[in-house]
Parts: C-alpha cells; structure tokens; sequence
C-alpha cells in the first residue's frame, strides 16, 4: 500500500486537489488511527470523517470522494490516464507537467542511469511516483537534467515492450494489427518497430509478466516503469536509440487478444527469472551427444545470412536446444554459451540490452513443459539419420545405372570399404589413365582439362585408405603409374621430370618419366604440413594443376627449372580427409581449393550384415585400345605413346592435336546459363557454380571412361554426375558444419580461460550481475523466515569463506537501493557498530 503524501505546503490549491481526489480512500485511512482492516473496507465512516475534519487539508477531498457521500468519478475511473499528451517540442520538465496534467504518474531519473527508477529517491520508489505539478517542478528544479519514468500500472496503463526491430514471424497476425491499435512509444529512431505498445486496463490491474508475449519483449504494469519522451535515450549514439511517441492521443482498452496472451502465462508460457534460468542451467549438464548442438548454431548462422530476423531464430532454435538439453543430449549452459556468442557476433551492437536472456528465459519455460517423448523421438530421428537420405533413392538409381557402378558398389561392400570412397578413387584413377591431349570443348574460354581432384571422408579408422587399396585391386588400368606423395609444389613437378646435365657439362636437359601422375595423400595432415612450410607454393601448385595451367618456375635456375605445359599432364589427386583436420583446405578456400574438390564419404549406411562376393575385376586396358585419337604429338605411330608425351611434356601442346570429348546439350546450356548471370552480375547467382559445373562434367567423363566409352559424354552421364555432385556437397557441409563446431567449442574454452574477447567479457559482466541479484534474492529469503537478523550473521549464513564475501555486499547494496531491504546501523552491547537488515 502506497503512503499518503501532504502537499508540500500544506495547503489546499486547485491544482492539488486534482491530485488529492484521485487518492485512494483506503491510503487515507492506512494514516489515521484506524483500529480496523482497511483493506476490506471495514471500518467506521463517521469515525474516518471526525478524524478527517481535523485535517483541513483533506476535508474538501474526502467530502468529495463517492465513498464518503460525493459526486466525483470512482476510484477506478479516476486513477487511470485516458490519453497520452503531445510533448513534441517540449523539454523535459515541461512534458513531464503535460503528463501529470494527463493523470500520468512519475518519477524522476538520473541522467547518469536513466533507466533506473530508484536512481534518484532510492529505495521504496514505488510509493513516490506523483502527479502533483509542484512536486514535479520541484523535482526538474533539483535536478534539471534528470529523465522522466512513468509508473504505468499505477497510471492504469499497460505497455508492450516489443524488442524485435520487425514484426516477429512466429508472431500471429491478430497479434501485430492489436499492438498496432495502442499509443505507440518508440524506443529507435527509423522506422523500427521495437517500441512500447500503450493500452488503458484498470490500475495495477496486471503484474509484469509477459505471458505468451515473452518470446517478443516483455510488459509492464504494476510497478512497471518505462522512460518517456523526450528523455535523451542512453543508447542514442551506439544503438540508435531515441524515446519519442509516434502516436499519442486517446488510450484505448487493452485488446482481447493481447489480454489472452497474459491470462495465459499460467498455462504454458510464463518466462523464468533470472534466478530461474540460473537454476534451469546448472540442473541439466549431461552431453551424451555435445556434438549435437553444432545443428543448431548452423541453423542459426543459415538464417541470419538470409536476413531472417535475428531474434525470430534464436527464439525458435533456443527453445529445441533447451528441449534436447532435458533429455541430456548437451549441457544447457554449454547451449546458453554458444548461442548467446553466436547471437551477439552477429550484431555486436545489441549487447547489453538482456534480449538474448529474455529469450533464454522463454526458452526455459517452453523446453520444462515439453514432451521429452517427442523430443527424443525427433532427436533420434535427426541423430541416427542417414545425411543422404534426401537423394537416397537418386543414389540407389546410380547404382544400378550400369554392371561397371553395380559391381564397384559390391566389391566395395565385399572388401568392407565406403562404395562413395571407393568410387571417388576409382574415378581419379580412371582420369589419371586418359591421354592429356583429351580435352573438354571451350564451352568457356578455352579448352578444360579433365584433371580430377577427391577428399575421401571419415574419421581414423573408417577405411578411407582401405578403399584406395580395394579400387587398385578392382580396377586395372594403363599405363598404371605408381601413386606418389608430393611435398611441395616444386616437388610435385618433380614427379613428372627431372633435368639431367648434357655430356660435356654444356648445359641441362629436362628428362621426362610420366606424363601422368595420381597423387594420393592418405592423410590430409600431410598436405597441411606442406602448405604450411615457409615459402610453400603445394596449395597455388595444385589449383593451376586441376585446370591443366602451365607448371613450373621460370625464375629456378636451369638445374632446377622443369616445365610442364598445359594440357601436357595428367594429375590426379586422392586426398584421405578426416573431418576436424580439414581446416587447411577450407582455409583456402577464397582461392577455390575446397570447391574444386568432389567430397566423398567413407560411411556406407546400406553396408550389408554378411558381404557379398568380390564380382570380376574391371580391366579398362590403354585408353587408344578404344579410340583412333592420336597420342597427342605428330611421332610415328611405332613409338611408344608414354615415351612420346613424357619426351614433350615441356613443349607446348598443338590445338590440332586436342581430343575434344563431345558434351550432351544441357550440360552446355546450363554452363552457359550460369555464366552469363555472372556476367552480368545478376543476384542469386554463387559465382562458385561455375567450378561445380565444371566439376560436374568432368564427373561425367570420368563415368563415360569407367564404363569404356571413349568420346561422347551422354545426358545419362551429366545427369549421374549431378547425383555425385549432390553427394559430394552433403558431404562436404558435414566437414565444414564439424569443423564450425569444432571451432566455436575451442572458442569458448579459451574464452572461459582467458575471460574470452569483448563480447566474452560483457558477457562475464552481466553473469556478475545475475549473481548479485540471486544473492539479494536469497537474502530476502533468510529475512522472510528471520526478519532483521545483523549482517554479520547474514554474511556467514550466506557468504562463508570468501569466494562469495563480495557478491554478497553488492548483493546488499543492491537490495537497499532497490526497496528490497532497508538497513539499521545500531550499537552492540559490546559497543561495536552494527548493522541490522530487515525487509522493506
């Protein structure tokens, strides 16, 4: 109950008793000497009026009152503000008068914490908002610069803390077109819609829980405060932050709709507090599958790089992280840590303001009143599924699309290897088999080369090496080169040639040994290592190598130097991936290395429970065993072809000699579609469908050459290798959504170790806070069972030892300056100073 305040000088204005009538007849009451409840009313009249006409200053407002015999409005009519002035262009004492005159009650705030009700009369400000005009002006004279609060409950106000810069997704509808019909204050500058939405209700007529609204914001009613316009907004010059109304007027009723969202805060939809999600996150810490939560960071990052609304995500992807945490699929707080980092890295700006806790405290709620059946069932269904399960039946058709797939398929299955793993290193090995001289058509610029570059996929132990094994055991091919492992791009072009000094020391010569080489490197660590030596060029070496670019150093001195010009080679590469050691390709990245790979996975989820028998080996023989191409130079026909190209691997290639393979129709069109859109610079369109449509057609000769056709790529063929090509990109996103994981779980331990970057340490600031605040809570609770113990007792019941001494005397400084508790300074009886606490 609020305490009656006396005029300031005790005199009876008509100003003032504009103020005084609008008192509640039962505060007048709580001051006079009143042996009854006056809660319930029950009490003398006649009594109340003899004691009353003592007060000269009362008199004429008590005989007005309607419970004592006058004419004036109800309580509840009178106490509630009917519409919000116009203050535009006022300053801030000014406004704060037109809003009295409105029946708005106030309270002033320091400009140095504008938002804190108690910045300026302290503890019990609750009991000292006012519309007394004097009052008011006394308050800006004391303090000019100060803010204006509104207690809207008291006022007979409600507000909608909306706290999304656009309408929210999941927001209904009737919801939006509801809150739009209230007197609108808003919080941004722009055209943002985080705003208050204002209605009339009766007087403290709700509390300040948010209901159903909670996923959006948070409401303000009894007790509730907000700043008002034209108070300078703290936030103005980091946020964009300003306080003015874009629509006052009258104040209409609280809508039905926006009523259901509060009446149903019972039911389903109350947020936690603060304490209450503190709770919430030690009580579940289980990480049987921590892995699990990389799902959701990815969803969110996905989302917010399409320019979905940043609080809409969090809100629906938090409350299934939190969902999985109670069946203990991860730690809660190891949820909170992650998102909240990914939630501000992706506006830095919106620390600060408790959006992402208020989010987290809905969330909370939501996951507690879950069925942890359906969550479980969903779970399995996401945990155990296959990744491939969206082009499963593509896949199946692949396989059976010709004898050559359907028996590599079950060799694979027979040798226990991955088939995608074995099909990736056959396809290389059947390329590395194809004279350079055949060539793709110069769809675009010029010639391609059909140069092919495989990450087989999986962690130690998952066959990646086996299957490179089991092709060779399956699949024959000439010339058949043995495998090499190349240390740097200089060394790569040592696998083809080497130089040798001429007789007589007169000079050097370059001597060629093959003309194709199939790099395989088991372990991509390997490559990492040699990308990462000083000076290395095995990165910049390799992408020229895939397009069949000129190799070699023309600055090297001529012992050294070896050249090997375009489309004089054939390279192939075979790299073993496991997934959290990839960081070096996808490091790359901006110079197209991940993306000129095709990524296959080592996993065969339709492995059978017995294997099947080995089918026959497949003999492909010399690649002119089946064309009347030439072997690329003018030699007589009795030469050795592998003699041939090895002995002109540094002379540059005749277009006349080129084996241009004929393309089926779509491929072209669709090539040439998507070079035009990036031409011309067209929106949608990833400039990085240009290498995975070249990509794809080299996958497709690769498939013509495996089933012994020699020079036309066909439909079936492009189409087989799209399927490849959706394979390879599931694939390829596991290794990055893995690595993404991988690296956000390394982040946020060297932040708990080190007290993290910016975003970390505001982040250890606010933890520091909600600690003072369930210490100060806790406090009250010790005083609710013993009111008025002393502090030192206080302190060893709830701070012992001295991890918790500090948070403990912030937590009753904080106590006392928000009304929860006043302190008493007394004297012991062994004549030390101290202090009681009791409850306000």
């Amino acid at each position: 109950m609020r305490s009656l305040q006396a005029s300031p000088d005790n005199s009876l204005h008509h100003a003032d008793i504009g103020e005084w009538w609008r008192i509640d007849p039962r505060d007048i009451i709580a001051t006079g000497p009143i042996p009854l409840d006056a809660d319930d009313l029950a009490f003398d009249f006649e009594t109340a009026q003899r004691w009353a006409t003592r007060r000269a200053d009362l008199a004429a407002a008590l005989a007005a009152l309607p419970i004592f015999g006058g004419s004036l409005p109800a309580d509840d009519q009178a106490d509630a503000v009917t519409a919000i002035p116009d203050v535009t262009g006022q300053d801030t004492p000014a406004a704060a008068l037109a809003y009295a005159d409105a029946g708005m009650y106030l309270i002033p705030t320091s400009a140095d914490d504008i938002k804190n009700p108690g910045s300026i009369l302290g503890k019990g400000w609750q009991d000292k908002t006012s519309r007394n005009r004097a009052q008011i002006r006394k308050w800006f004279s004391d303090d000019p610069g100060a803010g204006i609060a509104w207690d809207v409950g008291r006022s007979g106000a409600i507000a909608f803390d909306l706290d999304c810069d656009d309408k929210p997704a999941d927001m209904s509808d009737a919801v939006w077109t509801a809150l739009q019909t209230g007197a609108i204050h808003t919080t941004r500058q722009g055209g943002s819609a985080r705003a208050h939405y204002v209605f009339a209700c009766k007087p403290d007529e709700f509390g300040n829980g948010a209901g159903a609204f909670g996923r959006w914001g948070e409401v303000r009613c009894s007790n509730g405060v907000i700043v008002l316009a034209p108070t300078p907004h703290p936030d103005a010059d980091t946020k964009g932050g300003s306080y003015r109304w874009r629509k006052s007027g009258e104040l209409p009723p609280l809508p039905d709709v926006l009523r259901g969202l509060l009446s149903s805060a019972a039911q389903n939809d109350d947020p936690k507090t603060p304490a209450e999600l503190t709770k919430f996150l030690g009580a579940h810490m289980r990480d049987d599958q921590p892995r699990g939560l990389q799902g959701h960071l990815t969803s969110f990052a996905a989302a917010v790089e399409r320019g979905e609304s940043r609080h809409d995500s969090m809100t629906k992807i938090m409350a299934w992280a939190f969902r999985e945490s109670l069946i203990g699929r991860f730690g809660a707080q190891t949820a909170y840590d992650a998102l909240k980092l990914a939630f501000y890295r992706a506006k830095p700006e919106t620390r600060g303001t408790g959006e992402f806790d208020r989010i987290a405290r809905w969330a909370a709620a939501q996951a507690e009143i879950a069925d942890p059946n359906e969550t479980r069932q969903r779970v399995s269904r996401d945990t155990y599924a296959d990744p491939f399960e969206s082009i499963r039946s593509d896949l199946a058709a692949f396989w059976s699309s010709s004898p050559q797939l359907s028996d590599l398929r079950q060799f694979a299955q027979a040798r226990l290897v991955g088939p995608m793993s074995m099909l990736g290193n056959s396809l290389a090995r059947v390329v590395a088999s194809i004279p350079p001289n055949v060539v793709l058509p110069p769809i675009v610029g010029g010639v391609a080369s059909l140069n092919l570059f495989v990450a087989l996929v999986g962690k130690s132990g998952e066959s990646k090496s086996a299957s490179m094994r089991a092709s060779a055991d399956w699949l024959r091919i000439e010339p058949n080169y043995q495998p090499s492992k190349p240390g740097s791009g200089e060394g790569l072009a040592k696998c083809f040639a080497y130089k040798s000094k001429l007789a007589g020391g007169s000079g050097w010569v370059q001597v060629g040994k093959q003309w194709s080489v199939l790099a395989q490197i088991p372990e991509v660590d390997t490559l990492a290592a040699t990308g990462n030596r000083s000076g290395s060029t095995i990165m910049s070496t390799l992408r020229e190598g895939w397009s069949g670019e000129r190799l070699g150093q023309d600055y090297a001195g001529d012992d050294k130097r070896i050249i090997l010009q375009d489309n004089r080679y054939r390279l192939c590469l075979s790299l073993g991936v496991q997934p959290l050691r990839a960081a070096p390709i996808f490091d790359d990245a901006d110079g197209g290395t991940p993306q000129r790979f095709v990524w296959f996975s080592a996993v065969d989820h339709d492995l059978p429970d017995v294997e099947p028998a080995a089918p026959p080996v497949l003999d492909l023989g010399r690649w002119e065993d089946g064309t009347s191409s030439t072997s690329g130079t003018n030699s007589a026909a009795l030469v050795d072809p592998d003699i041939d190209r090895n002995a002109n691997l540094a002379v540059p290639a005749d277009p006349a000699e080129f084996d241009i393979l004929t393309v089926p129709a779509i491929a072209e069109r669709e090539i040439k579609d998507v070079q035009r859109a990036i031409r011309r610079g067209l929106g949608g369109v990833d400039p990085l469908d240009g290498h995975r449509l070249l990509v794809q057609l080299k996958v497709a000769a690769a498939l013509m050459a495996l089933e012994g056709r020699r020079h036309e790529i066909t439909e079936s063929d492009w189409q087989r290798a799209a399927v490849v090509m959706a394979m390879s990109n599931i694939t390829r996103k596991a290794v990055r959504d893995e690595l993404a994981s991988k690296s956000r779980e390394l982040n946020l331990a060297r932040g708990r170790a080190e007290g993290e970057r910016e975003i970390i340490k505001s982040d250890v600031i606010a933890e520091d806070r909600q600690r003072v605040f369930r210490m100060a809570e806790r406090l009250r609770d010790k005083l609710k069972t013993d009111d008025g113990q002393t502090l030192s007792k206080l302190r060893k019941n709830l701070a012992a030892g001295n991890a918790n001494r500090d948070i403990f005397d912030k937590a009753v400084v904080f106590a006392a300056d928000n009304g929860m508790v006043r302190r008493e300074d007394f004297t012991a009886t062994n004549g030390q100073e101290s202090t009681r606490i009791w409850l306000a």
